[in-house]
């Protein structure tokens, strides 16, 4: 194999496809970039779920195929010098790299057992700018879940009709979901779930232009081509849950917030909130303003921003993972602000410094809140919209029997059991922080034992453990 082709086009290749390469597998050839010399310089990296190949003009005087260790090789081009870069690769895999008076030598290894990208039979084709999709996929992307024993959650549902393209993703605490609108398109139907990585690494090299993206998608798997780059991907199998039913037929309470204000607002109060020290984040909407508070071990914060309408006194927590969870690198405080920021509408549009707040029950039956945002980009109109399940404060309730079958129920689990949370890691977060009370008394012991006749405080709402009829 030998070719020659400009070094700026080369390392951008290596540095898309690298994305998706197995950084540890017992394949060790997965851990490398396959290159194909034929018509045309093709570079891919896959890792059996996500692949990606990028196609680079390139003077081709000898075909061939081999897979280049990924690191090293990333590394020689991004140091070579502006020139046009030699690739040589002889019968036994030893390749030469020239560029200006620069010369490597390194190992690459056979391709015979590199697997192919799996082929797409398209059954739908769709297109639309990449700056539509890519404002699709980060504003719902942040609220995916991490949980891979629900695996269907762990990516983001993608919905055609007509002339709008909805993205819904759900964890368990939000749900968020965005729609684009084509003014002049008519789509196919379509209904599929895109796994979440996939659709990170499609950010990434996503422009915010007004280019077209193709996506085909198949029986298994869809593909997304842009410019010389082609994604491919595996489709998850599952049901996912019908997100409508999450959405309130009324909401007697509609309040307008400045976003700017807003966004600032939380991310001062979710400064004191980390992974080590855990606390939702409360808010009271009241007439024409919402304070803001939060309560760590260590810390605690208020404040508050102006709003336009009468929450009511209504109280509502904001959950740990809606504000401070981001991606499995890490703690993003930003997954709220990034969703309230985008998408940028036309700056003719007086609404875009605006945000929408509709809460559907005050008394606690329905639990969600939503922030609207309209306007329009060029051509292109769009609506936005992120949903989030929310805690709303109970109001003076009655005490409400539990039964249990066994001899006795931990704390945690009585929680979940009662649907007083919505999962054992909130439940475990509560505990700790002195808000559930045992028989009059705040426990912090989130294994304590209940037994028949125990009484339980969270929240506003009073329990009573009580024995199954086992009859």
């Amino acid at each position: 194999m030998k070719f020659t082709c400009e070094k700026t086009p080369l390392f951008n290749a290596i540095s898309i496809v690298s994305r998706t390469v197995s950084p540890k597998s017992s394949l060790a050839f997965l851990e490398g970039i396959y290159l194909n010399a034929g018509e045309n310089l093709k570079l891919t990296g896959y890792n059996l779920e996500t692949g990606i190949t990028v196609q680079v003009d390139a003077n081709v005087k000898q075909g061939g195929e081999c897979v280049m260790p990924t690191r090293m090789f990333s590394d020689i081009i991004r140091k070579l010098p502006d020139e046009s870069v030699l690739i040589e690769v002889d019968d036994s895999y030893k390749v030469t790299i020239c560029a200006g008076v620069s010369k490597f030598q390194l190992m690459a290894t056979s391709a015979d057992e590199y697997p192919q990208l799996p082929k797409v039979e398209e059954e739908s084709a769709v297109r639309l700018p990449q700056k539509a999709l890519r404002e699709l996929i980060s504003g719902t992307i942040f609220a995916v879940s991490d949980d891979t024993a629900n695996a269907i959650y762990t990516g983001c549902l993608v919905e055609a009709a007509e002339n709008a393209i909805t993205m819904v993703a759900i964890d368990g605490y939000r749900m968020a979901r965005r729609t684009w609108h084509a003014e002049d398109s008519e789509f196919p139907p379509m209904h599929f779930v895109a796994p979440s990585a996939a659709l990170r690494e499609l950010e990434k090299i996503l422009s915010d232009t007004d280019d077209e993206v193709l996506f085909l998608l198949g029986r298994k798997h869809i593909s997304f081509s842009l410019g010389s780059a082609t994604l491919i991907c595996r489709l998850l199998d599952g049901k996912f849950v019908d997100w409508h039913r999450f959405i309130p037929e009324s909401t007697p309470i509609h309040l307008v917030a400045n976003l700017a204000e807003l966004t600032a607002t939380i991310e001062r109060v979710s400064l004191i909130v980390s992974e080590k020290y855990k606390s939702p984040v409360r808010c009271m909407f009241g007439k024409d303003g919402a304070q803001f508070r939060t309560v760590t071990t260590i810390a605690s914060a208020n404040d508050g921003c102006r709003l336009a309408g009468d929450g009511k006194d209504t109280e509502i927590g904001f959950l740990l993972p809606l504000h401070a969870r981001g991606p499995a690198r890490g703690p993003d405080r930003r997954g709220l602000h990034r969703a309230l920021r985008r998408p940028e509408p036309d700056p003719a549009h007086a609404d875009r410094r605006q945000v929408r707040l509709y809460v559907s029950d005050p008394a606690g039956e329905a639990e969600l809140i939503r922030k609207s945002m309209q306007g329009h980009a060029q051509k292109h109109s769009f609506s936005f919209e992120v949903s989030m399940k929310v805690r709303i404060r109970r109001v003076n309730p009655a005490e409400i029997s539990i039964p249990i079958t066994t001899e006795f129920i931990k704390l945690e689990s009585f929680l979940k059991l009662a649907d007083a949370v919505p999962s054992g890691g909130m439940a475990k977060t509560f505990i700790q922080n002195g808000e559930v009370s045992v028989n009059g008394e705040v426990c912090l012991m989130r294994g304590k034992k209940l037994y028949p006749g125990d009484r339980v405080s969270f929240d506003g709402g009073r329990w009573l453990v009580t024995a199954a009829d086992r009859a």
